[in-house]
Order: structure tokens, then C-alpha cells, then sequence
């Protein structure tokens, strides 16, 4: 039989490598060598160059396994035919021969093996070493990668995805799940956040980490975005017909998007297509878009933001670059990475990291938001250090349109932005001429809050970093919403308070904690009720 060479390297083309692997008994090792970055060096460099490296690849690969079978298939690809013997050695020897090559050329290697049978299929072996390099191409870290059996169910389930992707569009197999973004303060809902759900006849339920990389890699998640933004347009004029308020809805869309088409333009031909106003959409692109093209970016969240949309920075925290993107962007508001409220309560460093985070913000006159909230900790923590808004499934998992979140709407609504408005100004702007003398000069040392009060109850919603230390030093961060009965002394004092409309000394006994004694201070009524906000400033 003929035997066929690659021109250029003087190694096995495709066919002349398969050949010599069915007709000879080499080994059962089938190694993918890429060359990492062979695009750039042609670009940079010029084809002459890029063609030496190659030539210098193959000759090193030759030397380096010797008696193995050796073939170049594409532009940078070469597969091997071997043995097991000192197989990591010699995988090491050609990482480290190939890189240094020449000025300020280096060459690097990533390398997939595949540990074979006898009489396997020698294109099925050659598919699995490739797989195996696929998971570690773009990771720096590693520079080889054994193949395992979840990397052809991997293998399966992309295909299947990338194949069907059209028809659970046309089908409506993919769904949008609403999650539910709170206002800090009161609890009630200020926003949602749309989600993809799939869920497949034959696969059953699909979670985005199934298939939104997928959809990524292939350059198919900027028509997954627009089919989320269509269906969220058609369930608001579902609600407008029903004479029901929309809720502002916020969008995710992928760094890739922007790489394929004008976003922008896309999404306003949706919109206005449906007649919604743009003031109820949010536009959240993750961090990391911010990265791969700052310019492209910077002009679409200017575009975003001429045609009335919000838009916001998911994941911030998670990469390199977060002051510099808030430096040169300017965004509505930032969602901080749940990765920073993972063990909160057992980490200082991450209190102050968020606590400053905030801050930063705020100074900058742009809102916050932390998602993954997952416990009361978590709510009273970032209530006190001033974020706007909250997320997580403390407060609910994403759910579909339907009665479910028709009830959690209907029972989060609040109209008193103004009242809440107030009395956090209140709360981080202190008027401490209205204070006692004996308060002004420590009151950074002495623990307070803001409160609710209506008759027999007390509901703490935010106070100062000494005041939470206070409450997790009596285990009142486990209390049902902060929610307190109070004692007939303290609620005399209150209403003395509220009828003076000045500061009013108490001390009290209670059920929660030894003794206590500090001073109340009432800031307003809130509308349409008998609750007031007040100032608490304990004294122990």
C-alpha cells in the first residue's frame, strides 16, 4: 500500500496515518499534540515563519518518540501512535524542546492522550485523544490531559445540544424561569431577573451550565438571548392585558453576543417591535465581557443607554479588572459576585471586602446588588452596610410565569420608595447636633439601628458593624425577620419619642438579652400606616 506524507513536515497526512496504525502494531497510546497560538504566529510573524515551526514541531515529535507513528492532519494538529513506555517522559521532553524557539517566538504545546484497547477503532482513538486536549486548550495550567468516559458524555451532550438547539427554540422547549431582585430596605420586589430553563423530551430538565457554554463556544447564545428577551415581552403584555403593573425585567446577555451582531440594535427591534417601553428593561453583562472587547463594549453600553435601558455589571468582583471597568464605564449598577458571601459569617476579610465594595459604589453614585443570598446573616449584613438590593434564594429559587410568582409579587409589593429613601439617609447621615451631648463623641463606637416600630413590635432592619456583632453575640440573627416583642418599659419610651419628636432615653430588661439601655429617636411615619422608623442607639 501506498504510503502518503504530509508536504511540509515529512510526517503521515491523515490517511497515510491511518493506514500505517490499521497495517502495524505500534503501541495503544494515541496522543493529539496542538500547537497553542499557531493562528498568532502566522498573523504576527508571517506563514514562512509559522510553516518553520511546524517543520521544528514534527522534527522534535520524530525524535522524541522514536518507532512511533506520527501524522499531521490540519494546519496545527499532529497525532501519535505509540507505546506506554516513559510516555510522560517523553510528553515532558517535547513541551520543553518545542518552547523555546527563536527571538521572541515561543511555541507552546498542549497535549491529549488516549490509553487504547486492542482492535479499538483507530478514528474513535484519535477523536478521544482530541477530546481530552479540548478540555485543557484554553486552561494554562496544564499542558496534558488523560482521557476519561465523562469526556464522551460530555462529548454526546454537546452534540446533542448544538443538534437540537433550533428545534427547543421552535418548540418553545426553552422556558424563562423569573427570579425575584428585592430592595434591601423593604423587602419588597424591585425587580426580576429572567433566566433559561430547558427542558427536553428526551433529556429532561437542562440547567444553563449544560448548555449555555456550549451554546457559547458555537456562537449560538446571542439568538438564546433574543428568545428570552421575545418571550419576556410577550408574558409583560400578558400582564398588561390584564390590567396587571409590569415588573422591570432584567436580561443576561453573553460577552459573544457583541461579537456577532449590534446588540443593541437587536434588542431595541424586539422591544419596540412589542410596544414596551425601554425604562422596564435591564441589560446585565458579566464582567469578563469587559475584558475580551472593552471597545465594542463601551459603545454598545453607551448605545444601551441613549435608547432609555438600565444596565448593569454581573459578576463583579470575579476577574482582574473591576476598577479599571468602573473607571471607564459607567453603569447603572453592579451585581457583586455570590462567590464573596460563601461563609461570610466565618470570614472578617470578606465583610470588609464587600462592606468596601459598597462603599466604592456608592461614591461613585452607582447601586449595588449582591446575589446568592441564602440566609438571614446574609440580609441583615448587607442591610447594614448599605447595599441596595438583594437576591438569592433566601428570598426565592427562580420559578416560572405563573400562580407562584403572581403571589410573591402581589405580596412584595411596596409603593413607599420615598419612605424608605428617607429614613436610610437618616440612618447613614446622622444629624448629631439633635443628639445627646454624651453620644456625639462615640457614637462610631456604640451600636445602633434603624428600626420599625407599630404597637407590641419591634423589626430591626439595618445597624451599624458594632450593633451586628451585638446581634450575633445574643443569636438574633436566627429571630423570624428580626422581629421582636416589645417590653411595656421600651414601648412607653417609644411613643414618648414619637410625641416629642426628640431622643429618649431607656433601659430595659428583655426575654433576648440580659439588660439594655440607649436612647430612641423617631425619624417618620409610614404612609398609609401606624409603623415608624426610628433610630436606636444602644448603651450598654
Amino acid at each position: 500500500m501506498k504510503e502518503m506524507y504530509d508536504s511540509l513536515t515529512g510526517v503521515y497526512d491523515t490517511q497515510g496515518y491511518y493506514n500505517k496504525v490499521e497495517n502495524s502494531h505500534p503501541g495503544l497510546v494515541t496522543i493529539c499534540v496542538d500547537i497553542s497560538g499557531m493562528k498568532n504566529i502566522n498573523m504576527t510573524y508571517g506563514y514562512t515563519t509559522g510553516d518553520h515551526v511546524l517543520k521544528r514541531t514534527a522534527h522534535i515529535l520524530t525524535r522524541v518518540f522514536d518507532h512511533a507513528i506520527i501524522g499531521r492532519f490540519n494546519d496545527d494538529a499532529f497525532f501519535i501512535r505509540t507505546n506506554e513506555a516513559g510516555l510522560l517522559e517523553k510528553v515532558e521532553k517535547s513541551v520543553r524542546y518545542s518552547k523555546y524557539y527563536k527571538g521572541d517566538i515561543s511555541v507552546s504545546l498542549k497535549i491529549g492522550i488516549y490509553l487504547g484497547e486492542a482492535g479499538e477503532n483507530a478514528h474513535l482513538a484519535c477523536d478521544r485523544a482530541r477530546m481530552a486536549l479540548g478540555t485543557i486548550k484554553n486552561d494554562f495550567s496544564k499542558y496534558y490531559q488523560y482521557y476519561n468516559q465523562k469526556m464522551s458524555e460530555n462529548y454526546e451532550n454537546r452534540r446533542y445540544i448544538i443538534e437540537h438547539f433550533e428545534d427547543a427554540i421552535f418548540n418553545k422547549y426553552i422556558k424563562v424561569y423569573y427570579q425575584p431582585i428585592m430592595y434591601a430596605m423593604s423587602n419588597s420586589v424591585a425587580s426580576l431577573e429572567a433566566l433559561a430553563r430547558w427542558d427536553d423530551p428526551i433529556k429532561g430538565f437542562l440547567s444553563p451550565g449544560d448548555f449555555i457554554d456550549v451554546l457559547e463556544s458555537v456562537n449560538l447564545c446571542y439568538q438564546l438571548d433574543l428568545y428570552i428577551l421575545e418571550q419576556v415581552c410577550i408574558d409583560m403584555k400578558e400582564y398588561l392585558k390584564q390590567g396587571k403593573e409590569i415588573v422591570s425585567t432584567s436580561i443576561n446577555l453573553s460577552p459573544n453576543d457583541f461579537l456577532n451582531i449590534d446588540m443593541v440594535a437587536a434588542v431595541k427591534e424586539v422591544v419596540d417591535y412589542h410596544g414596551i417601553d425601554h425604562h422596564h428593561f435591564i441589560i446585565e453583562i458579566t464582567e469578563s465581557a469587559f475584558i475580551k472587547d472593552p471597545k465594542t463594549l463601551k459603545k454598545a453600553v453607551d448605545g444601551f443607554h441613549n435608547e432609555g435601558f438600565q444596565v448593569w455589571m454581573d459578576d463583579f468582583g470575579s476577574g482582574y479588572s473591576s476598577l479599571n471597568i468602573l473607571k471607564e464605564y459607567n453603569f447603572d449598577l453592579i451585581k457583586i459576585d455570590m462567590g464573596f458571601l460563601r461563609h461570610l459569617e466565618d470570614y472578617p476579610k470578606g465583610k470588609l471586602i464587600i462592606k468596601h465594595m459598597v462603599e466604592l459604589a456608592r461614591d461613585l453614585n452607582i447601586n449595588t446588588l449582591v446575589e446568592g443570598v441564602e440566609i438571614s446573616y446574609h440580609v441583615m449584613y448587607l442591610r447594614g452596610i448599605g447595599c441596595d438590593l438583594l437576591q438569592g434564594f433566601y428570598f426565592s429559587k427562580p420559578i416560572p410565569l405563573g400562580d407562584q410568582l403572581h403571589t410573591l409579587l402581589a405580596e412584595h409589593v411596596d409603593v413607599n420608595d420615598a419612605y424608605y429613601n428617607d429614613i436610610d439617609k437618616a440612618f447613614y447621615h446622622l444629624d448629631h447636633t439633635t443628639m445627646p451631648i454624651e453620644l456625639r463623641k462615640e457614637i462610631e463606637q456604640i451600636a445602633y439601628s434603624l428600626i420599625e416600630y407599630q404597637p407590641g413590635m419591634i423589626h430591626f432592619i439595618k445597624g451599624n458593624h458594632t450593633y451586628l456583632d451585638f446581634l450575633e453575640a445574643h443569636d438574633l440573627y436566627n429571630s423570624q425577620e428580626y422581629r421582636l416583642p416589645t417590653t411595656k418599659g421600651f414601648e412607653e419610651a417609644i411613643q414618648t419619642a414619637i410625641a416629642s419628636k426628640q431622643w429618649v432615653f431607656y433601659e430595659e430588661s428583655s426575654s433576648h438579652y440580659e439588660f439594655s439601655k440607649g436612647w430612641i429617636y423617631p425619624i417618620r411615619k409610614k404612609p398609609h400606616s401606624n409603623i415608624w422608623a426610628l433610630m436606636l442607639i444602644m448603651n450598654r
